[in-house]
């Protein structure tokens, strides 16, 4: 892929996320200038999701595109995050539903189609996606959550095996049967098991 310099400066976290997946060539009076490449990607071509990762983590939606949209003030525990599951720290995922979301809110962003599905394309190639079933909506129905969407994430990351879930909106997750942690938060769990794994 080759973009503008200025492209770059204004979409810099939607191209941090596209040089996970593939080299992007910086130009400028159209010749290049740069090469914006992952320097962590294995050489034998191996796939994202082969390897056990110690953690299991399910993002919420507002954590992607606290990423994907430089949301301030949240945008640099969120790209910490997000270089943390690039660097296979922990495996990430993130339901079909919020998908479908952060499509919607990337095309309002972009206002292309093509733009928002090649975004949520190399979202996809770091983190996994879940399947929320019929089971899930209904013992969400039940539970004791006060946000019907978030009961049925719950529910989700529970059936699935998560480890825990990571939001910003910690408050709306109270009383979950699940741990739920803040960017930050984790970010730092992350570095103690880390330490404790170097030992």
């Amino acid at each position: 892929m080759s973009i503008t310099a200025t492209e770059l400066k204004q979409n810099l976290s939607k191209y941090l996320l596209l040089s996970m997946t593939e080299d992007i060539y910086i130009t400028r009076n159209g010749k290049v200038v740069s090469k914006l490449t992952n320097p962590f990607h294995d050489a034998g071509g191996s796939e994202r999701g082969t390897a056990e990762y110690a953690m299991k983590a399910l993002l919420d939606t507002c954590v992607v595109v606290d990423f994907l949209q430089k949301c301030e003030p949240f945008a640099q525990d969120a790209l910490s995050l997000f270089r943390a599951a690039a660097l296979q720290e922990f495996s990430g995922y993130i339901t079909a539903k919020s998908a479908t979301d952060i499509f919607y809110l990337s095309h309002r962003a972009t206002h292309s189609n093509e733009q928002s599905r090649i975004l949520l394309l190399r979202l996809l190639d770091l983190v996994g996606m879940l399947d929320s079933l019929g089971t899930d909506v209904r013992l969400a129905l039940l539970a004791e959550c006060a946000d019907f969407e978030d009961a049925v994430m719950i529910e989700t990351a529970k059936r699935s095996g998560m480890d825990c879930i990571v939001t910003r909106n910690t408050k709306h997750y109270a009383g979950a049967s699940i741990p739920v942690y803040e960017p930050a938060e984790f970010l730092r769990l992350l570095a103690s098991e880390s330490e404790n794994n170097d030992e």
